[in-house]
Formats: C-alpha cells, structure tokens, sequence
C-alpha cells in the first residue's frame, strides 16, 4: 500500500484527536469504496449484522417515494429475503411461505434499518454471529454449508440473485424457462422471482446488494446485483408461465381440511408438496376430485 493510501485507525475514543481521526477514516472510506459518508459510518456501527439494502431507482430528487410504493418495496423485500431463507433450508422451486419454520424463526431477529438516500433505500439488518477463530484464507470464500445458518441466508440471497440474473441473459438468447429450472438448485424460486419482479415493475428497476458483517469476514466487504425495467418483464412471464402450464394436479381433501398436491410438473421440477393449498397455485390448473 502507498504511504498516500494508509489509514490510521484511532484504537481508544481517549486521544485528543478522536473525532477528527475517525472523520478522516470515514472520508477515506467513502472515497476508497465511491459511497456516501454516512452509508459507511451506517456500515461501521452495524458491524455485526450483514446489511442488504434494496434500492428503488425510481425516487424524486429528494429521496422521496410514494406511499405505497414504498410499503410495498419493504413488504416483496421481505418476500425476497424469505426465500433465500427458504433455499438455505432447502432449495426448492417454490414455497409457501410462512410454512418454513427455521426461515419464519429467522425472519423475526432480521431488523428493518434507516431509509437511506441515493435515490430511495431501504435496508434490512440480519443477524450474524461472530467468526471466532480467525479464518486461516480470508480470500476465499467458506463452503456455504459450513456457514451458520444466518451467513447461509444472505450468501444464498445474493447467489441466487445472481443466479436469477444470469437466467435472464441465458432465457434471452434462446434457452426460456429452462434458464431458470437449472437455477434452482443455487436458490431461484417462484417465490423470489415474484418478489424480485414485483421490486423491479413498481420501482423501474431494482438494486440490491449486500454488505457482510465484519465480525465474520469475507473476501470482499460488498455484494451488488442490478436489474433493469427489461428484466421485471422477463421474470414476470417465467412465474406466469408457471401457474400456467400446471398439467396435472390432484386434490383430496380430509377432516383437517389438508389438501395432497401431486405435481406432475411444476416450475419445471417434479416434486410433491403437503400442505395448505395455495388459490394462486389453483389459477389455470385442472382440477381432479378424489
């Protein structure tokens, strides 16, 4: 590192200096990472909580959306982080959510943060526990099994974030829906394409990205995924198709009023799911009463 690059960190708020050393860090930073000050400064006090913000390109000049746009920008950002939550349990292609007990536990520790300007940003805080022995390669990645559960969440997130991205470039040069069953297996539901689709169409576009806890480090300090207005339409018509193109399902129904779901085909993976019948999963399918 060049002697002009190096950054004095103040060890003990007793220095007479403190405030204006840790003022001359935060600008450093923000120079160094090209973010705002006080998106750093967000960044440092929340250093045990990996930070995923979901941005909506679509906000005024100062920062400001409408109402309901904005609660429904928290409501699919919450949709979305459940499905990671989901995958990290079991990938799947889709999911009722809610009905994941160990994803439902996680979502109620995960904190809703500060809006934040740069158009308009909201940020969810999930928890993270500390890295108490220092990884021996601190520039690669841990296997994500190996991670607990809470890292798993956000590091399937942004896998599968990528991973739906990527279907979205390999379905438009010609490989359509099949781009999205091979992703699968790295997170990519129903669930989160709704959730991310939704994001997209409301705010003409979307921007997330993930900022890892520094009490349990990782190669980089930062994950970004952006989407465009194009992609929401792309996403949109693979989650329709789905509803869609149900080719076999069958019902029985019992005392409890608990429903057998047989799909013969299903977002392109063939499974069977027990539980509460969805009315969304029902649209445009035939129907065969036991």
């Amino acid at each position: 590192m060049k002697p002009d690059n190096e950054l004095v960190v103040p060890v003990s708020t007793a220095i007479a200096d403190y405030a204006l050393a840790v003022g001359q860090a935060l600008h450093f930073l923000a120079s160094f990472e090209n973010r705002n000050e006080l998106a750093i400064y967000g960044d440092l006090v929340r250093a045990d909580r990996d930070v995923i913000r979901v941005r909506a390109p679509e906000a005024d000049n100062d920062g400001s959306i409408g109402i309901d746009p904005g609660v429904e920008l928290v409501q699919h950002s919450r949709d979305m982080l459940e499905s990671a939550a989901c995958a990290a349990f079991e990938p799947r292609s889709a999911y009722h959510l809610g009905k994941v007990q160990k994803a439902e536990d996680y979502m109620r520790r995960v904190r809703l943060g500060q809006t934040e300007q740069g158009s308009f940003v909201i940020t969810l805080l999930a928890p993270i526990p500390p890295n108490l022995v220092a990884p021996s390669q601190i520039d690669m990645w841990p296997h994500l099994e190996q991670e607990p559960f809470e890292r798993q969440v956000t590091g399937m997130l942004t896998q599968s974030l990528h991973s739906a991205h990527d279907a979205i470039v390999e379905s438009n040069r010609g490989d359509g829906l099949k781009a999205f069953i091979n992703a699968v297996s790295k997170g990519v539901s129903a669930n989160l394409c709704e959730a991310l689709a939704s994001i997209i169409n409301r705010s003409d576009g979307a921007d997330v990205s993930v900022t890892w806890a520094r009490t349990r480090p990782t190669p980089v300090p930062r994950d970004r995924i952006v989407f465009g207005r194009a992609d929401g339409e792309i996403l949109t018509e693979a989650v329709n198709f789905d509803c869609a193109n149900l080719e076999h399902f069958s019902i029985r129904l019992g005392v409890a009023r608990v429903c057998e779901i047989s799909f013969a085909f299903f977002f392109g993976n063939p499974f069977e799911k027990r539980g509460e019948c969805s009315p969304k999963l029902l649209s445009g399918a035939r129907l065969h009463f036991a």
